[in-house]
């Protein structure tokens, strides 16, 4: 039983992800109740929603919700970008946060190469015949789990993630994919150019 991990490209990676033998249970945006099909069917199987709305109640509500999962045995999947722009993406701390409160060893999982197949939000083509590439990494014991643990294994997982396996990571390219203003995300540190034209984006509609 764990806080799975995985590096976030789009809906591909959960068929991807159910090649593990683990029970799992996702947590998702509430947003993606809305979602035409898809909303549907994170409804029935009663998948762990994310409010759209921070407050003390929603969160209280997505801490019992996890821990009834964690009480039936099932593995809890927490997409730490928060995002499927790409890989430069920051991790956000929820899952330090998490795996702490309910003391589950979290599994990093590499993922990379599922945007080729369904590239949402950008196109709703579904492509055959890709290439995908998961690596799962040794799991961090509860014991071990700490923010800079978590930040450590996130420069890992990116540089396997950028390995040339022929199943290439998600980049995110803001004049082809659009800046999103207004949606919650950081740029990882780590990727400066791509930052520092974030950062004046921001700065110039500011």
């Amino acid at each position: 039983q764990y806080l799975v991990m995985p590096l976030h490209e789009g809906f591909m990676d959960i068929p991807a992800l159910l090649h593990l033998p683990l029970d799992l249970r996702f947590t998702v945006r509430e947003e993606l109740l809305s979602m035409p099909n898809v909303g549907r069917y994170i409804a029935e199987t009663e998948q762990i929603l994310v409010p759209g709305v921070p407050s003390v109640h929603a969160y209280r509500e997505l801490y019992a919700d996890i821990r009834g999962a964690v009480n039936k045995g099932d593995s809890i999947v927490v997409f730490p970008q928060g995002s499927v722009l790409g890989v430069e993406v920051a991790f956000r701390p929820g899952v330090a946060r998490i795996a702490e409160r309910f003391d589950l060893s979290v599994l990093p999982v590499v993922i990379s190469g599922t945007h080729r197949v369904w590239e949402y939000p950008f196109t709703q083509t579904v492509r055959f015949g890709q290439r995908v590439a998961m690596t799962v990494l040794p799991p961090i014991e509860p014991s071990d789990v700490s923010f800079e643990k978590i930040r450590r294994v996130e420069t890992e997982m990116k540089s396997l993630a950028l390995r040339d396996t022929g199943a290439p990571a998600r980049r995110f390219v803001p004049e082809r994919d659009g800046w999103w203003d207004g949606y919650d995300f950081d740029i990882d540190p780590r990727f400066t150019d791509l930052g520092s034209r974030v950062a004046r984006h921001r700065l110039a509609r500011a």
